[in-house]
């Protein structure tokens, strides 16, 4: 045990030196960290420093000497390089891709140029930084756009010289050696813009105003009853301020002395004979005459009127347009909303296509070149579709009376019947759809029943109804055949004359077979190869004159 006036043991003495070299040891990490971020700083601001000499000394350049002694091709395998060699071709790769390459048609090397091609190095406080200069032309639209861009691959380019501004694009990379940057390579970039153009020569004897042609600023079309159209006339050289004034202008225009048309014009038509003047502080002029203003009516959209259908029914609805701006192809773009799922607008005619389950109302629009647009709202009632129910197949004997009842619900208002292909004697009750009567002839009939209301398309079906006799009939195998196209078929057709006693035989006639099939009456078949497909209600009848009496044999054939 020690008492506590004696010294440290040995082992405390032991363990305070390995707290205090693990404490040592953690500050040395943290000294050297914090030296490599001081001189990775150090480093930054030093390349950041000599780009920005490097964009002095260019902008302290005439700009013709940009491109002085740098040949097309040192320049462009330093522009090569950068994009498919250096480690920073991604970052350089936006820079280059918004400038054309630039070079002197006279020059063959670049080494030696004022702005060289070749990479230059400067050493400073041991660090190597490598500095590389690349040039190019780009121009900036500033109609539309602050962005200085290569007019070879622009999406646009004004007509107007003067909406153009032309720029030398230089590039500056500085690069060095350091650990902690991707490759152990940082980089540092900057970039300025140089006027391509000439050296302004200031002199008192400007030119005399000339005012800017049509065609390099082309008149818009103005809209009556729209102040939202207005144009800026433009005048080269004058001694400033220029002054305009104007003749002729449509009722609703007025122009300023600076040269602006502006207002809400009051008449649709063309305006021909107008002028524009510009005069300068000199009093000198220049007028531009016979100028023609067009000014048209907004468009104008006429929706379909109260459209009504049937659920699932196919709809086609075509709005109009008159008016507006009718120089764009198409004349319109159509848009709408408001519509169910299941219909779209076509967008260059306007058409409005589909199906509809329920009623909706929707706005329908028409913009023309200018974007200058008009509305109209519509609402398509939808009501439920016809649904129809057919009555049994009955058959009755030749003499019997006939009742048939068809069922039907859905539709719009009023719903009608009619029918066609009932026996002689019994016809359809169009209000309530009873079928009723007494049939004079014989035979299978297959009418055909169909409904519908004020509109839309009839709906329709078939029933069997069969009318018998102890005299002449008709027998046919099968009932209601189908047959495919290209095949031979062959139908019997028969009678029971023999049976009834009959010596000379019955008259057979048959209407309304498919294309390709004929009635053989030597040989009693219908017979042939279909070539058309389709539903075919085929109609066989057979005429006795000793006794004279008739059969009719109805039935449906369908060609697949």
């Amino acid at each position: 045990m020690r008492e506590k006036d004696e010294g440290f043991s040995i082992v405390e003495l032991i363990m305070a030196m390995a707290v205090l070299s693990i404490a040592m040891a953690g500050f040395g990490a943290f000294f050297i960290n914090g030296t490599k971020t001081v001189d990775q700083q150090r480093d930054q601001r030093q390349a950041a420093q000599l780009a920005s000499t490097a964009i002095e000394q260019v902008r302290a350049l005439q700009a013709t000497a940009l491109m002085k002694d740098r040949g097309k091709t040192a320049v462009q395998e330093q522009w090569d390089e950068a994009l498919t060699k250096s480690l920073f071709k991604d970052r350089l790769k936006p820079y280059l891709d918004s400038m054309a390459i630039g070079y002197d048609e006279n020059a063959t090397g670049g080494a030696d140029a004022p702005i060289s091609t070749s990479t230059m190095t400067q050493t400073i406080n041991g660090t190597d930084f490598k500095q590389t200069i690349f040039v190019g032309t780009c121009e900036v639209y500033y109609a539309w756009t602050e962005q200085c861009v290569d007019p070879a691959t622009a999406t646009r380019v004004p007509a107007d010289e003067t909406q153009k501004l032309k720029y030398y694009r230089v590039v500056v990379l500085e690069s060095w050696s350091q650990q902690g940057c991707a490759g152990d390579q940082c980089g540092y970039l900057a970039s300025t813009l140089v006027s391509r153009v000439a050296e302004p020569q200031f002199d008192i004897k400007r030119p005399s105003p000339v005012v800017r042609s049509l065609a390099l600023n082309p008149l818009p079309v103005f809209y009556v009853g729209l102040n939202t159209v207005t144009y800026q006339y433009k005048a080269t050289g004058g001694t400033l301020p220029n002054v305009w004034t104007f003749t002729g202008l449509p009722t609703g225009l007025t122009g300023n002395a600076g040269g602006l048309i502006s207002g809400t014009p009051t008449t649709a038509g063309t305006v021909s004979g107008a002028t524009a003047k510009v005069t300068d502080d000199s009093g000198r002029s220049d007028t531009l005459s016979n100028i023609s203003y067009t000014v048209v009516v907004p468009p104008v959209v006429t929706a379909p009127s109260a459209p009504k259908n049937h659920v699932g029914e196919a709809v086609s609805l075509q709005p109009t347009a008159t008016g507006g701006d009718t120089s764009g192809s198409p004349k319109y773009t159509w848009t709408a909303t408001g519509l169910p799922a299941g219909l779209a607008v076509d967008a260059a005619t306007g058409a409005i296509t589909g199906t509809a389950s329920s009623t909706y109302t929707a706005t329908i629009r028409a913009t023309d070149v200018n974007g200058v647009y008009g509305e109209a709202t519509y609402t398509h009632t939808v009501y439920p579709a016809i649904v129809l129910t057919k009555p049994a197949d009955q058959t009755v004997a030749l003499g019997a009376s006939v009742i048939a009842t068809p069922t039907a619900s859905g539709g719009f208002g009023t719903l009608t019947f009619s029918a066609s292909g009932l026996p002689l004697g019994v016809s359809i009750n169009a209000s309530t759809g009873v079928i009723s009567g007494t049939p004079t002839l014989p035979g299978r009939y297959v009418p055909t029943i169909s409904v519908t209301d004020s509109i839309g398309p009839a709906v329709s079906d078939r029933f069997i109804l069969t009318v018998t006799t102890t005299g002449l009939t008709l027998t046919l195998p099968g009932g209601d055949p189908t047959s495919p196209t290209g095949q031979v078929v062959t139908i019997p057709v028969g009678t029971n004359a023999s049976l009834l006693g009959i010596t000379i035989p019955p008259t057979t006639t048959v209407t309304g077979l498919p294309a390709g099939v004929t009635w053989n009456s030597g040989k009693g078949t219908l017979s042939g190869t279909p070539t058309t497909p389709g539903v075919y209600v085929v109609t066989v009848k057979s005429v006795s004159t000793v006794p004279v009496s008739t059969a009719i044999y109805n039935f449906v054939w369908t060609i697949t």
